[in-house]
Order: structure tokens, then sequence, then C-alpha cells
């Protein structure tokens, strides 16, 4: 009998992924199903209904403090329960605590405690390494949740393995281990989180609650027939929206945003600066978190490829700690980036998918379509109008016809 499964965890960034008996090779697929009281991924069920049907495990989680819809533990445990109730019994469910709450431990002790009260089934508590060995989450530890852990060493290009989980305080034991966002499995052509999880299917339906297997019938949407609203997020922050689209037209619009202006939106996030003695520094903003372990990896790697020469001790942390954390490769030669292939535009695509992590996405909402959000951290008011222009005409593509008054700028 197979004492560890091998599996992937996909949201919105990998809509259409093929997770089916001739899809991507996984004992198990964990889906990203919900964030703070007001985002549903709208390639949940489909994920789910075809991984269920080729014999997979199934596992569902809930990003806490989802950015723009930030709510309280009971309001956000309540909306995954209510967008999930047709999974509860089927899959493992997950609090993913990564957010800019990230300290607040009562409030995930308190997510956990109302789904374990609603379901009767523990939650599986993600987080990454960094996180527990900033506070004390000895409460949920002793409260008997399973951890799953992110830890990504090198991060390097990767199929499946079986690696020991890293040390992790609280915890006597490790259910899963999250050990690269860099997997490549046949299937998928980009970027895949590979999991191992410590023990066999039984073992996985007891996490999930499973009182009887194989079945394959039809679940709920984790969309609600009747979803509140999603609150319009509202800030200093720009951001352009487009409203009440279809599923179709929701999914390629992000596609294509994050492919045709992660220029504008990475601008300032990824940026050169001339140094006094003709040298450049690199500098990339960050925040705080597995965004800044994972952009840490790459740059690392990308230099390494690029500049065998450069001293890695030469990159530095400007305030780890805050959300306006940056990495600085300092010393860079000149010629990386003055050259034809500017070493700052190679990588601002190559950093794309981490830094955009969360910025554009689509939701469903209360008339049964879907709305998109782009939230660029880099754009800047003179930035909005003129991308808010560029996406009124990408609308127009044949295959999408939106709207333009559908599509309009709003703040966070």
């Amino acid at each position: 009998m197979k004492m560890v499964l091998n599996g992937i965890d996909i949201a919105s960034w990998q809509s259409g992924i093929n997770v089916g008996a001739n899809g991507v090779a996984a004992d198990f697929v964990i889906i990203k199903a919900t964030g703070g009281t007001g985002y549903v991924n709208p390639d949940c069920d489909r994920a789910f209904q075809q991984a269920i049907k080729s014999g997979k495990k199934v596992a569902v989680y809930h990003y806490a403090h989802e950015l723009g819809f930030q709510g309280t533990a009971q309001q956000e445990a309540e909306f995954f329960l209510k967008n999930v109730q047709g999974y509860i019994g089927k899959a493992i469910l997950v609090l993913d605590w990564e957010s800019d709450n990230k300290g607040d431990v009562a409030w995930a002790k308190a997510w956990l405690d109302h789904v374990q009260s609603k379901t009767g089934v523990k939650p599986l508590f993600y987080t990454y390494t960094a996180v527990l060995n900033s506070y004390n989450f000895s409460s949920i530890a002793n409260a008997d949740y399973g951890l799953w852990v992110a830890n990504y060493g090198s991060d390097s290009p990767q199929g499946y393995s079986q690696p020991n989980p890293p040390a992790s305080p609280y915890w006597k034991s490790t259910a899963m281990y999250q050990y690269t966002s860099n997997g490549r499995l046949n299937g998928w052509n980009g970027r895949l989180d590979l999991n191992v999880f410590y023990g066999d299917k039984k073992t996985w339906d007891a996490y999930a609650g499973i009182k009887s297997s194989g079945s394959t019938q039809k679940l709920s949407t984790p969309a609600p027939s009747k979803p509140n609203p999603a609150p319009t997020p509202q800030g200093k922050k720009n951001g352009i929206a487009i409203d009440n689209v279809s599923k179709d037209q929701a999914t390629k619009i992000v596609q294509r945003v994050q492919t045709n202006y992660a220029w504008t939106l990475l601008r300032d996030k990824v940026k050169a600066v001339k140094q006094k003695d003709g040298r450049y520094t690199l500098s990339i903003r960050t925040g705080r978190g597995k965004r800044q372990e994972q952009t840490r990896a790459r740059l690392s790697q990308e230099l390494k490829s690029y500049y065998p020469g450069y001293i890695q001790s030469n990159v530095a942390l400007v305030n780890g700690d805050k959300d306006s954390a940056t990495l600085e490769a300092r010393n860079m030669p000149a010629s990386a980036f003055t050259g034809k292939n500017p070493f700052d535009v190679h990588m601002r695509n190559f950093l794309k998918d981490i830094l955009l992590d969360g910025q554009t996405y689509a939701e469903a909402n209360a008339y049964g379509t879907y709305d998109v959000r782009i939230k660029g951290e880099g754009f800047n008011d003179h930035d909005v109008p003129i991308v808010l222009k560029q996406i009124q005409d990408l609308g127009k593509a044949k295959d999408l016809k939106i709207n333009p008054s559908h599509i309009k700028g709003f703040k966070y």
C-alpha cells in the first residue's frame, strides 16, 4: 500500500488544467475555493468534478484575509462553508494562512474552530516556515489541527519527490509538505506547486471526514445560488474592474491582462537604479512572506544562470518585516541593463506570476455572472486611463466582445 501521496495545489492561475484521468499525474488535487468574504475561484468546481471523477483525492482551501475582502474569522468561515457545502465529507478542508494578518493567531484559531464546529471535520492549517518561526501557533497545534507547511529551498525546476518535512515549532508531525512552487509535470506548460502527503488514501479520507468512498456523484458548484454581492474595495491604490461578464470571458480577460500588461503592473516593482559608481542595483519590491521567499529563490537562480561571477552576498533585503520589503541585487554591471536584453525587463517577465499573484482574478457576483479585478500595485494615476483604454480595446476581440461601459477604474 502506498504510504505517501503526491499531488498539486491549484488556483485560478491554473484555470483549465486537466486534472482528470488523462491529465496531469497526481494522487490528489488541492483547489482554491474562496478568499476573504467575496472571492470565489471560478474554476474550482470544474477542477473538483474532473479530479474526483478520475479517482483522485481532493481538498479545497480558503485564503484568509484576501486583500480587498477582509472579514472577521466567523464571516470568512461562513463564506467558505456556504460555498463548499457540496464538498464537505468529500474533501479535506484547509485554511491558507499567508495574508496581511499572519500574526493574528487567534483569528486563525477562531476560523478553524468555527469550521470544525459546523462540519465535525478538523481543517488543515497551511502556512510557510517563516511564519511558523515568527509567531506562536501552539494553540492551533495543541488543538490537533494538522499542519501543511511550505518551504522551498532552492526551488529549482523539479518533478515529484518525497522529501522529509522541515522542522516546525509546536507540531510533533507534519501532515503535508509543499516543497516547491517550480514543479514541472507533463500536461501543464508552466510552474506547479508540488506536495507530498505523509499517509495513504485512508489517512486522507480520515482528514476529510469521508464516511464512504467511491462516490462520483455531481456535487454542487462552489458559487452559491444567491451569493452576497462582493464588497467594493476602496482605498488609495488604483485598479481596474470589468463587471458582469461570462465565465469564459472572465477567464480569457484574466489570462490576457496578466500576459499583456505585466510591464505596467510590474514597472515600479522591478526596476534598475544606477549607482554613483556607474554600476546598478536591481530593486524588487516583494512585500513579506511567501512571495518574498519565492522571489529570492528565482532571483538567485537567474543570477547564477546569467551572471555566474556575481557575488550572491550582494543581494540584500530592505525592510524585510514590512509590506514595503524590497530585495536588492547590488553592484551589478551596467551592461546588464543597457544592452538589448535588460535584466530588469527579464526579471519582470520571470517574476510576474509571483508578484502579480492575487492581483488579477475573477469572482462570481450576485447576478450569476463574473467580475474581474485588476489590482495593479504598480499603477499610478497616469497609468490607469492608459491601461483602461487598452483593456477596453482588448475587450473588442471577437471572442470577448465586452461592453466598454463594464470596464472602469476603481480604488482599493
